[in-house]
């Protein structure tokens, strides 16, 4: 997991998350940076609180009510993996993680939510419409877009790989650079012959 995420700026003028209440709101921010690559959590109530706000008394006896929250308004997704555990998914957190290497974290310990596969980019929902609407987030040279795409359906051309070496003009020697350049003396002297 990353020490730490990304917070937009949408998130204030995001209509569901503007309308939770404080407590639920605050909690809900304390989470993020605690998310996996994937935007996934542990959903027990107490487990969350001591991750994200250890130091909040207050939050612990009303943790599940500020769950129910984000769970009620879609802000979360929340979903059983065994009969003792359930997990929470943040539906618009990779929207917000522009920058993740997605790779080079950790991979999740939870299984995907329902409708959604993991793919070596990340999750993609199973609905090609959804695939679509996220993609639009992502720069079009973006690999993670270049999955949602192919998985609506559309065919992305390969990507092109950028070539990591620059072509570097010769260099001179650091005898020759304090050394007269003869050819540009024989130009400038009409070829070398004697002056008059």
């Amino acid at each position: 997991m990353a020490r730490g995420r990304m917070l937009s700026t949408d998130v204030s003028s995001d209509p569901d998350a503007q309308s939770l209440s404080i407590a639920s709101y605050a909690l809900y921010l304390s989470i993020i940076p605690h998310l996996d690559r994937d935007g996934l959590i542990d959903a027990h109530p107490l487990k969350l609180v001591a991750i994200a706000a250890p130091m909040r008394y207050e939050f612990r006896d009303q943790a599940a009510a500020l769950i129910n929250e984000w769970v009620e308004i879609g802000l979360v997704v929340r979903y059983q993996v065994s009969t003792r555990q359930s997990v929470l998914f943040f539906k618009g957190f990779r929207r917000h993680q522009q920058g993740m290497e997605y790779k080079r974290e950790s991979a999740s310990r939870f299984p995907p939510p329902p409708g959604w596969t993991r793919t070596e980019e990340g999750l993609v929902p199973d609905d090609p419409e959804l695939c679509f609407r996220i993609a639009d987030y992502f720069h079009v040279n973006s690999d993670y877009r270049r999955v949602l795409l192919s998985a609506a359906g559309v065919d992305v051309p390969e990507k092109t790989p950028k070539s990591s070496r620059r072509v570097r003009e010769p260099s001179r020697s650091d005898r020759e650079q304090f050394a007269p350049n003869t050819t540009e003396q024989n130009l400038t002297n009409g070829g070398g012959g004697v002056q008059n």
